[in-house]
C-alpha cells in the first residue's frame, strides 16, 4: 500500500500557484542564510600575503567571501585583479565584480 503522506505533498505542490512556490523557495533560502563571520587581523594579513605571493608568481587565487547570507567562492587570475582600499575588482569574462574587502573571508593561491 502507498504512503498517503508522501503522495499528498507531491499532489499539493503540483496544485500550488507558481507565485506560492517561488514564495516558499525564497522563505527557505532566507532561513538558510548565515551571519557574516568575523575575520581578525591575522587572517587579513594571511590573505594579503597570499595575494602578494600569487601576484609575484602570476598564479590563480581562490577567493572566499560573504555575500548576502551565503559564503561563496570564486577563482581568478591575479592579473585580472585590481586592489583598492575598499574593494577587490575582478575582471571576469566581459564584466567586473567588486568584492568589498570587509566581506573577504579567505584568499588562497593555487
Amino acid at each position: 500500500m502507498h504512503d498517503m503522506n508522501d503522495r499528498g505533498s507531491i499532489k499539493w505542490t503540483a496544485m500550488m500557484l507558481p507565485e506560492h512556490v517561488e514564495y516558499l523557495r525564497k522563505k527557505k533560502k532566507e532561513a538558510q542564510k548565515i551571519s557574516k563571520p568575523v575575520i581578525d587581523n591575522q587572517q587579513f594579513d594571511y590573505m594579503e600575503q597570499q595575494l602578494q605571493y600569487a601576484t609575484v608568481n602570476n598564479s590563480n587565487i581562490i577567493i572566499t567571501y560573504y555575500n548576502d547570507g551565503e559564503i561563496q567562492t570564486i577563482t581568478c587570475q591575479t592579473s585580472n585583479i585590481k586592489v583598492t582600499k575598499e574593494y577587490l575588482q575582478l575582471n571576469i569574462g566581459n564584466g567586473t565584480i567588486e568584492l568589498p574587502v570587509n566581506n573577504l573571508l579567505n584568499i588562497e593561491s593555487e
